[in-house]
């Protein structure tokens, strides 16, 4: 579904490295360029399993010993922000821990993520703005001096790569289904969208208990969390009156890149069940 960043049951770690050599130096003409500006990088992926931010030293693991990757963010940029989306290095989501594989709270999709482009990148710095999955890609294209596609909807990173750490976005959105996980057939579908400060979550099938996910329960419609104030996302402020306008702000967010990403919640889920040719006759 585009522009849906997935939380999906296939989880990855993914690290990818940029480094840039004098492999060739031909320019998007197709004409040889003696400047030099358009040299064409190597790109190297390593891929792992199961990672989340306490899984890394360098990100405040503890006891947790990465001595290499450690290594490794202080050659980059270390982001705080990313979510569930180059050298970069990422997890798609958190592993099964609480409150974390299987749920969209900052556990299971703010992922640790590092970029290494020597001689490009200055080493050991920090970013804390908002980047997901489908910022790869057109990153990648754009280091490589070429034209990312309209269609696509990531942002390229390259602006934080040069050390511009301005917002590229304002929100960003995330979403979950538990369809075919583990013969899981009945949906249990999750919605988020993220800013800065808040994450909105959305259960769309909150009357049944959560089908997968360690220390996760029957939870309300909406949760609102304050991500400055209680980045355990703890205490749910959605039913608060106080945060009543943020929560109508936040709402209109998501009901927008719902609508803009052709996402009809409960029917959209009911119509991918029916897909499944091994689903359980009771759901016939």
């Amino acid at each position: 579904m585009k522009g849906i960043t997935g939380c999906f049951n296939i989880i990855f770690l993914l690290l990818l490295s940029v480094l840039v050599t004098n492999c060739r130096n031909i320019s998007r003409d197709g004409q040889k360029d003696p400047s030099g500006i358009h040299e064409k990088p190597n790109i190297m992926i390593w891929v792992a399993d199961d990672q989340y931010l306490a899984s890394v030293g360098c990100y405040g693991g503890d006891p947790v010993q990465t001595p290499n990757i450690d290594k490794f963010a202080t050659e980059g940029l270390r982001f705080t922000r990313a979510y569930s989306t180059s050298s970069i290095y990422v997890s798609d989501n958190g592993s099964n821990t609480p409150r974390s594989k299987y749920t969209l709270y900052e556990t299971g999709v703010n992922v640790p993520m590092i970029i290494r482009w020597p001689s490009h990148l200055e080493p050991g710095t920090i970013t804390h703005q908002l980047v997901d999955f489908t910022d790869v890609m057109p990153t990648l294209m754009e280091i490589a001096d070429a034209e990312p596609g309209k269609e696509m909807d990531g942002i390229s990173l390259l602006p934080l790569l040069r050390g511009e750490d301005q917002p590229l976005r304002e929100d960003l959105f995330l979403s979950f289904t538990c369809l075919g996980v583990n013969d899981v057939y009945e949906p249990y579908p999750i919605r988020a969208v993220v800013t800065m400060q808040y994450k909105l979550i959305h259960y769309l099938n909150h009357i049944i208990e959560p089908p997968k996910g360690s220390d996760v329960s029957k939870v309300p419609e909406y949760e609102l969390f304050d991500l400055i104030g209680d980045l355990e996302e703890l205490k749910n402020l959605a039913y608060d009156a106080s945060y009543t306008g943020i929560l109508d702000q936040m709402k209109s967010r998501l009901e927008k890149w719902t609508v803009s990403v052709g996402d009809k919640g409960m029917e959209t889920e009911n119509e991918a069940v029916a897909m499944f040719p091994d689903k359980p006759k009771e759901l016939e």
